[in-house]
């Protein structure tokens, strides 16, 4: 049979919170204590228990509704999980390595929103006993973006976050040159700003999360460049001239094998922007480099340089002249 007993944590007094009680005649010590988390939704969350390490150690994390449910156990040297509750199957542990530190915290992963309520950890020793309580509190900040529509020359920018809780967490704010912009704001996880096209530096929005310390990057930029038209066969790729901009930014207009248009844009930091593919060589591309932290827009304005297509025109006059000669000879030695 099995060395685990089965230790149940005495009943709990609800108006014992909050006190520290110290028995020195029967070696125990009662502490009440109240601490809150937060943890994210979908990923880990750590509820903190620190003791008194001693021998016949017993560890009990317990919520409590109409009744007390088992989150996760521990005595007799190993985990007992048989009366853990479900909700929790398969997603909770303890620092086994830590247990010998006083370390009696809990790991809860793959977070819900089911999962906010008051924790207690209840851990017991040969001398002592303690009790801690944890409130979970499950926040939200998912799907940031940063987004553009433009009319008439003007751009409206969004700066959003999909999954916001609690919204009162959230804030966002605009910066352009550095300095804070204001804007309409919609609620507290949409904003936005309009903006006439500008080349003399892009707009940030930061999107901040109080609870979780998290922010989030987004940025916004029109460039203007000038490029040659690349040709099939000839050069399907030609580098453009960027006006206004960073220097170290390398821009190049390419043909691709379905006969359209692609910008391919490397920054000095190796960001790679994909570019929208059009049939049309003028207008407007809309390029972006995203990560899980930050997004990164630029709408590049394009320009052919006509020399650059004089030149491309004339190389291949130059390359048909020999191959309408060599035809008109077969045809005279044929036919003449």
């Amino acid at each position: 049979g099995s060395l685990c007993t089965d230790h149940q944590p005495p009943a709990q007094d609800a108006t014992k919170k909050n006190k520290l009680t110290l028995c020195f005649f029967c070696h125990c010590v009662l502490v009440y204590a109240q601490d809150e988390h937060w943890g994210e939704f979908a990923k880990s969350a750590i509820l903190t228990c620190r003791f008194e390490p001693e021998s016949n150690l017993v560890i009990h994390w317990t919520i409590k509704l109409n009744e007390t449910k088992y989150v996760h156990s521990y005595y007799r040297g190993c985990d007992q999980l048989a009366v853990q509750d479900s909700q929790f199957k398969d997603r909770t542990s303890l620092f086994s390595s830590e247990l010998c530190k006083g370390n009696a915290s809990l790991k809860i992963q793959n977070l819900t929103t089911e999962d906010e309520y008051t924790y207690t950890c209840y851990v017991s020793t040969v001398n002592k006993y303690h009790e801690s309580h944890v409130t979970l509190k499950i926040s939200r900040f998912q799907q940031q973006t940063i987004d553009y529509e433009g009319k008439n020359g003007t751009f409206t920018l969004n700066c959003s976050v999909k999954y916001c809780y609690p919204e009162s967490a959230i804030n966002i704010t605009w910066y352009h040159e550095k300095k804070s912009e204001i804007s309409d704001v919609e609620t507290k996880c949409l904003q936005r700003i309009a903006t006439s096209r500008n080349p003399f530096g892009p707009y940030q929005c930061l999107i901040h999360h109080s609870k979780l310390n998290q922010t989030w990057h987004g940025t916004w930029e029109w460039l203007a460049a000038s490029c040659k038209k690349p040709y099939p066969g000839i050069s399907e790729c030609s580098l453009c001239d960027t006006i206004d901009t960073n220097s170290s930014m390398e821009v190049k207009l390419c043909l691709n094998d379905s006969k359209n248009y692609n910008l391919h844009i490397k920054t000095s930091g190796e960001s790679y922007f994909e570019c929208m593919s059009t049939d049309n060589i003028t207008g407007e591309f809309s390029c972006v480099s995203e990560t899980m932290h930050n997004k990164h827009i630029i709408v590049l304005s394009i320009n052919i340089n006509e020399n650059g297509n004089s030149q491309n025109k004339l190389l291949w006059l130059l390359l048909l002249i020999p191959l309408v000669a060599v035809i008109v000879l077969c045809w005279w030695k044929r036919y003449g």
